[in-house]
């Protein structure tokens, strides 16, 4: 085919391709664009809802960890078998056992930590339970304690006391050792709570003066803490030691324990 035929026939396609009625293009972009936008908006609607839900909820978790927060929203603080209440409680439920002859008489009020019942030895206590007895040795002129009281419904509870080296009449410190199973141990409304360590593990400090109630749901025994209480766990026993100390002396009286020497 000639050169001249080929520049024809091209003019006439492209005449043709001119007059013949293509239907008009789409605005495929606007309808993309229209398409894209909306579920955009959505999601910065759904977003913002997330993103208020995730600061609510990073509030909440600081308010848990800081620990002065913490204790003033939660209604009570558990740490072993300690509950320390925010407000007034309801009776401390309990594990039913059978009245012990070594406990102290239900629904007794004691004045004083002497008159505890079921004052014992040292021997003879570790003798009854079957967790290891930890003594402090710290301050290094504390010894051993003056008073040893075993208190036994179900599980143990032992309590230590040391007197005052002039005043043997005055308490210097306790230390109640606690086992779990059959004891539950309430501090009402204490004038000051703080959260700590012992050992790297989580403890409790609180300052009276409040009332302390223990109850093994046979009987109920009910004392005026005036001082300043360490409250912390060490394997499966929980550890409360009762102090005219300040915080800092408290925690290396209750990181020196040890077996009995």
């Amino acid at each position: 085919m000639k050169d001249s035929t080929l520049e024809r026939l091209e003019r006439n396609l492209k005449a043709a391709g001119r007059a013949f009625p293509y239907p008009s293009t789409p605005r495929i972009a606007d309808k993309v664009m229209m398409r894209l936008n909306q579920p955009v908006r959505s999601r910065l609607l759904r977003g913002r809802w997330a993103g208020a839900f995730l600061a609510i909820l990073i509030l909440a978790l600081t308010l848990i960890l800081v620990p002065p927060a913490r204790a003033a929203i939660l209604d009570f603080i558990q740490i072993g078998v300690v509950r320390i209440f925010q407000v007034q409680p309801a009776p401390i439920p309990t594990s039913q056992f059978q009245f012990p002859v070594t406990a102290t008489p239900k629904a007794t009020f004691v004045p004083s930590i002497l008159q505890l019942a079921g004052e014992t030895t040292l021997p003879d206590a570790q003798s009854k339970v079957d967790f290891p007895i930890l003594l402090p040795v710290y301050p290094p002129d504390l010894g051993q304690p003056d008073h040893i009281y075993l208190q036994n419904a179900g599980s143990p509870m032992l309590v230590l006391v040391w007197m005052e080296h002039d005043r043997p009449d005055k308490v210097r410190m306790s230390l109640d050792e606690i086992a779990p199973g059959g004891w539950a141990v309430g501090k009402s409304e204490p004038k000051l709570i703080e959260e700590t360590t012992v050992n790297g593990q989580h403890a409790i400090w609180a300052e009276g003066p409040y009332m302390l109630q223990i109850s093994n749901g046979n009987y109920e025994l009910k004392r005026l803490v005036s001082g300043r209480v360490l409250i912390w766990t060490q394997g499966e026993i929980t550890y409360r030691l009762e102090t005219d100390l300040d915080l800092e002396e408290a925690i290396k009286v209750a990181e020196s324990l040890g077996p009995i020497r």
